[in-house]
């Protein structure tokens, strides 16, 4: 929750948070429905004072390298290790001797002085070949002040995230790979239209642009995977990633080892632009004329997402020159001898094509939040008693779907004495359009006692401890969440008993 409202962590930059609160157990979440039946997270975003303009900056470097990744001997020691293998299996499988390499074959993988013993006996460490250190940098500026009237807080951001794969020089007149480039911006206002109301304004936005070969946006993929799987399963010593000719280097005797840096330099290019635009406004009034420590507040909300993908080069289906060099005879095979069009020598063509762009409509998230909330906080003496109502409608549609509609109404109420004995008690009425029209609604109450020890007299002699508290609670908290994603309309109408699916 971000300023009362449901948004994603990645929307708010480190350097605009005020506070972070983690609520687990049922008492504390349940005011906020059915969206805190796993905890919640509150991020509040930091706002102005009166004063003059303050100005914050900040910048930040990370060198960032790939972790974690196996340990495999290189070409020289690998033959080597292939040899006493052999040797100890020869009683089982004679034909094993057709694996054996001489000593003087072997020297070769080692203190290599040219570019021909370099590309006909390959020694190549995979996980240099394929990654990097990469830097990632974030600068941030805030400024903040006002007056008696309004009081304001604006900042930006910007974060930069380098790529950890090697990029190798396709001949395609492009780059591909990976980046990620967002602009992070945000004004809180805050109005003091009377002595007893307060209206407050956010806005924020942020555009983040992604970078990857073309149409491999899904890191579960199966061609994504091709692109980093080469540090684990090629041997040092079956082909250079790339060859001074400029082609690739592939083992013509196998289908299931691919050259994953081929696969990553000619993968196209493509951009995947996501802008989020989040407003929301608050009144909120003093009813003290009403009767002392009463209070109301009303917020509206409006978040609303756009994707614009497809925007690059794509190079899918364009082949490659490759080729493997037998290390024993020295004899070059070609992947491509002719081109089958006109028997001319295969050469390598620019068949890419570049592609504008547009906005996925099926991803487009909008969404309407209202709440509005009465609050009262007296204090009697060493008594303290607080009361809270609250009733909010959220409204989420993404695409052409119908919108999801939740709808929660809520109540707190808790006593302590002297700040030492602490009772709460809570009831939520949740809805959701999930599920029929008899089970939409249910109540769920939840209660809690808390005793703050540290403040009794007999700790009073304890200087270490500060604080010292024990908290015990017990609550019911439903959930809507059916899996996978809550658009699918294949998950939202499970009671009904027909249904028509697709139009």
């Amino acid at each position: 929750m971000v300023d009362g409202i449901e948004r994603p962590m990645s929307s708010v930059d480190i350097s605009s948070v005020e506070s972070i609160s983690v609520l687990k157990d049922a008492s504390a979440t349940a005011v906020y429905g059915v969206k805190g039946a796993n905890g919640v997270i509150l991020i509040t975003t930091k706002r102005g004072s009166e004063g003059g303009a303050k100005i914050d900056v900040g910048f930040n470097a990370t060198l960032k390298s790939p972790s974690k990744l196996p340990n495999k001997l290189d070409s020289y020691d690998a033959l080597i290790a292939r040899n006493k293998a052999v040797e100890h299996e020869l009683g089982l499988s004679p034909d094993s001797w057709d694996y054996i390499r001489s000593q003087d074959f072997i020297n070769n993988y080692r203190n290599q002085t040219t570019q021909e013993q370099r590309e006909r006996y390959p020694n190549v460490d995979w996980q240099d070949a394929l990654f990097k250190s990469a830097m990632s940098y974030n600068a941030n500026l805030n400024v903040s002040g006002g007056t008696r009237f309004v009081k304001y807080f604006a900042a930006a951001d910007f974060l930069h995230e380098g790529d950890l794969f090697r990029i190798y020089d396709n001949g395609r007149n492009y780059n591909s790979g990976y980046g990620y480039n967002r602009l992070n911006v945000r004004s809180n206002l805050d109005f003091q239209i009377t002595k007893t109301t307060t209206f407050k304004i956010n806005l924020a936005g942020s555009s983040g642009i992604k970078k990857t070969p073309w149409g491999q946006t899904n890191t579960s993929d199966w061609a994504v995977a091709q692109q980093w799987a080469g540090a684990y399963n090629i041997a040092p010593d079956v082909f250079l990633p790339q060859y001074s000719d400029g082609s690739w280097g592939y083992y013509p005797s196998a289908t299931n080892v691919t050259n994953s840096a081929q696969n990553l330099s000619i993968g196209g290019t493509m951009q995947t632009t996501n802008t989020r635009i989040n407003t929301d406004f608050t009144l909120e009034q003093d009813l003290s004329f009403i009767t002392k420590g009463l209070s109301a507040r009303a917020t509206i909300a409006w978040d609303n997402n756009f994707i614009e993908n497809n925007r690059g080069i794509n190079d899918l289906n364009n082949g490659a020159q490759s080729k493997w060099i037998d290390p024993q005879t020295g004899e070059v095979y070609y992947a491509n001898l002719y081109d089958s069009n006109n028997n001319f020598d295969w050469q390598q063509g620019v068949y890419w094509s570049t592609s504008a762009g547009s906005v996925d409509n099926s991803a487009t998230f909008r969404s309407l939040f209202y709440q509005a909330q009465l609050n009262w906080a007296r204090t009697f003496g060493r008594h303290n008693i607080t009361a809270m109502g609250v009733f909010n409608r959220q409204e989420e549609a993404q695409g052409s779907v119908l919108p999801i509609y939740r709808e929660d109404w809520a109540f707190r109420t808790t006593y302590n004495y002297a700040d030492k004995y602490f009772v709460e008690y809570n009831g939520a009425y949740n809805g959701s359009d999930k599920f029929s029209k008899d089970n939409r609604f249910a109540f769920f109450n939840s209660g809690a006692i808390g005793w703050m020890i540290s403040e009794e007299k007999f700790m009073q002699s304890i200087k270490f401890l500060d604080m010292l508290k024990v908290r015990a609670s017990y609550g019911e908290i439903g959930d809507d969440n059916l899996g996978g994603n809550r658009f699918d309309s294949a998950r939202r109408w499970l009671y009904l008993t027909q249904w028509a699916y697709g139009g």
